[in-house]
């Protein structure tokens, strides 16, 4: 269990299987669990402008589950 959540409640959200498939690799190969890479990946959106379009340009990366 992530440090602070313990007591959290859970909710579902409906997330196509190959778009989960992709997000947890990613979220194994950065040694992170699937909450904490989530909401590191909200943060980075919020943080620095990230881009989840197609066409991103150099200045909004994209995120690499995406």
């Amino acid at each position: 269990m992530d440090k602070g959540y313990e007591k959290e409640q859970f909710k579902s959200i409906s997330i196509k299987a190959s778009v989960v498939k992709k997000f947890r690799k990613y979220s194994r190969s950065i040694s992170k669990s699937n909450l904490m890479t989530l909401k590191a990946s909200l943060f980075l959106k919020s943080s620095k402008r990230v881009s989840l379009r197609k066409n991103s340009s150099a200045e909004n990366e994209r995120l690499p589950f995406g």
